[in-house]
């Protein structure tokens, strides 16, 4: 067998074994990493979409956000799972692409997930104005039955500006 390296010199075992974190790490039942990989190959693929698609004009990536269907809606016990994996897997992947992926990419693949396993969520578009200079900045979330899922912690002292979901 061939000891692959990446750039940082690990080998391809030595990575695979950095790209999930140890269970113990997540607050309440373990998510393994059978469980896991799954879903951070699915997220990496929503991220990497989500950014090509941002190239497009307002117009056309907001459509992709949708009306908030779902074709079928889950059971409690299905969206608590699904409220716990779908943003540990959109961190763990997030962290691991080539690009960075600030919180509009990761609120449109986490609210793409989320729909996909028929939770409704909500993506908040959001401004807030700097005191002073006159500057605005713009901050995306996530949420699921008004509880904060995605990009909670940069959301206080934003205005929303459009609801999607």
């Amino acid at each position: 067998m061939y000891n692959l390296l990446d750039v940082s010199g690990q080998t391809t075992h030595a990575m695979r074994e950095n790209l999930m974190p140890r269970p113990h790490t997540f607050a309440g039942p373990a998510l393994t990493r059978t469980a896991l990989l799954p879903a951070v190959v699915e997220a990496a693929l929503c991220l990497s979409a989500a950014r090509v698609l941002l190239l497009a004009p307002y117009a056309v990536w907001s459509r992709t956000l949708g009306d908030g269907v779902t074709w079928h809606r889950a059971d409690t016990s299905t969206k608590a799972a699904a409220s716990r994996l779908v943003p540990r897997a959109i961190a763990v992947a997030a962290a691991r692409m080539p690009v960075a992926m600030v919180c509009l990419p990761r609120a449109m693949a986490a609210h793409w997930m989320l729909r996909r396993r028929g939770v409704a969520s909500v993506l908040h578009l959001g401004i807030r104005h700097l005191p002073g200079n006159g500057h605005a900045v713009l901050h995306a979330w996530l949420t699921v039955d008004g509880e904060t899922l995605l990009g909670g912690a940069g959301a206080e002292g934003f205005v929303t500006l459009r609801r999607y979901g």
